[in-house]
């Protein structure tokens, strides 16, 4: 039976808003980020954490040391300080749809008081594509400014372009939270980040999407493209009532304990077999042993003149 799976392919890009263009990666491949910083930062320790949902910046990695990912056992991310040129440099490997977010540059003094300052601007991160399933869900990912916390955010089926249809869209503005059929909107206002989750992920989900925010001017645009693909899994070779066998490479461990066990069956077997021989030979020559055997003698009788032909007597003697 073949399982068709839904690949959904996010191309995302700013289309109007004072917002700056966020940097974008693809799953599984590397991106490098840039902070620029004032010449006074110049001997200060350099730092990039990620804004997370209880408004924390969380340390991702710094110029002191690399935070290891617990989850691959390596670093994912690296720091390249170039005093000179006044910026700093982070790479970013293996990049996961869940490294979409905000991030802040900063520095630090490499000596007591530990005085952490922001250095550069923000930086916007977004990971695409998003792949899902069919059946299952998948979730778009649209980070944004500070101020805009409190502004209604929406996402519309089409182009950013035109007026598309508005799929789902918070109402008031201290509203953080919204649904609408397969559509649900959660606004992570502390992290500074809202997101649409699709359920029951259909082919018919394909085509443009934009991701809005209204603000007092004009409104910051994020189009999405969803890019349905089926794929199919490993084919199947069964057809009809007929199922396939096993192959012959799963069957070695199960052969081997079938033999050892036949063979113990067998030599068993064959010990039964040579007793129960031996018992019947054994029993056969104290039978003829112990029991006489019967003689049978022929006694000829005389002829009588009135019987021509006689028939011979059997006596049994003993």
């Amino acid at each position: 039976m073949n399982t068709p799976l839904l690949i959904l392919t996010l191309t995302l890009h700013l289309i109007s808003g004072d917002c700056r263009a966020p940097n974008f990666g693809s799953p599984g491949n590397t991106l490098n980020v840039s902070c620029h910083y004032a010449a006074k930062y110049a001997n200060m320790q350099k730092h990039f954490c990620k804004v997370m949902e209880d408004g924390q910046c969380s340390m991702r990695v710094s110029s002191r040391e690399n935070i290891s990912d617990t989850t691959q056992n390596h670093s994912r991310f690296s720091l390249t300080d170039y005093p000179q040129q006044m910026n700093f440099t982070v790479r970013l490997s293996h990049l996961r749809a869940e490294d979409t977010g905000v991030y802040l540059c900063g520095a630090q003094n490499p000596e007591p008081p530990f005085n952490r300052v922001l250095v550069g601007d923000e930086t916007h991160i977004i990971v695409n594509p998003v792949i899902g399933h069919k059946g299952d869900e998948a979730k778009l990912r649209c980070p944004y400014e500070v101020g805009h916390q409190t502004y209604l955010k929406y996402l519309s089926r089409g182009e950013c372009a035109s007026t598309g249809y508005v799929l789902i869209k918070t109402e008031l503005r201290r509203q953080a939270r919204a649904s609408q059929g397969r559509f649900s909107l959660q606004d992570e206002r502390e992290g500074r980040v809202f997101s649409v989750t699709i359920s029951n992920l259909t082919a018919e989900d394909s085509g443009k999407y934009c991701c809005g925010i209204e603000t007092l001017d004009n409104d910051v645009l994020i189009e999405l493209l969803l890019t349905v693909a089926l794929a199919s899994t490993s084919p199947s070779h069964t057809s009809g009532p007929y199922t396939s066998r096993p192959s012959l490479h799963s069957l070695p461990a199960i052969t081997a304990e079938y033999l050892a066990g036949s063979a113990v069956v067998m030599s068993v077997l064959r010990v039964v077999v040579m007793l129960l021989f031996a018992l019947g030979v054994a029993v056969f020559f104290r039978c003829r042993r112990t029991q006489p055997p019967q003689v049978l003698r022929v006694t000829q009788v005389p002829e009588d003149s009135s019987q021509n032909h006689a028939d011979p007597i059997y006596q049994e003697l003993d």
